[in-house]
């Protein structure tokens, strides 16, 4: 799938308001994915995921883990386009973008791991399951892990609380995937 081809979607009500689908990033082949809920308002001006605030709590958390996401990681969102006002997105909007894209990527490149950063990934993707921070999943041939989305990080109080409470699924999740 080419990211040109997402920066040019009209699929869904929510390109009106965002400045530009915000496609995937990182690398395809390693089959080891990064989902978070929807680009936020870097995203949305940079065309690219994980940029803003949350994006560097991430990126700090994952490299103090040993992970570099833009080298080792494939790094996306449920939606591509940012909801208006920052909101959740919709079911209508979550399956439009899941139809058209999400699952292209899944198949495409195949994961055999998986962190989902906060609820909306979570629910949407295991919607059958009470996954909690911290906890994981094999299903499909995908082990599956869950965190509270890093904005969430940034309001528990930041380096701290990062450092007893994400880095140690960080650095679990990043030895599972390295040893395969």
């Amino acid at each position: 799938m080419n990211r040109n081809e997402i920066v040019e979607c009209e699929e869904c009500e929510l390109t009106e308001t965002c400045r530009m689908p915000v496609p995937y990033a990182g690398r395809n082949e390693l089959n080891v994915f990064i989902i978070g809920e929807a680009p936020g308002r870097e995203e949305d001006e940079k065309g690219k995921p994980f940029v803003g605030e949350s994006g560097k709590a991430l990126k700090k958390a994952a490299f103090k883990a040993g992970i570099d996401i833009w080298k080792d990681c494939h790094i996306t969102n449920m939606v591509k386009c940012r909801p208006p006002g920052n909101r959740t997105p919709e079911k209508g909007e979550l399956s439009a973008c899941f139809s058209k894209w999400l699952g292209r990527e899944f198949v495409e490149s195949n994961p055999k791991h998986a962190l989902l950063l906060g609820k909306t990934a979570a629910e949407t993707l295991l919607p059958f399951t009470s996954i909690g921070h911290g906890g994981k999943l094999k299903l499909k041939g995908i082990m599956w892990y869950f965190l509270y989305h890093p904005s969430y990080w940034l309001r528990r109080g930041g380096d701290v609380w990062v450092e007893d409470n994400v880095l140690p699924y960080l650095r679990e999740w990043g030895e599972a995937w390295k040893q395969r």
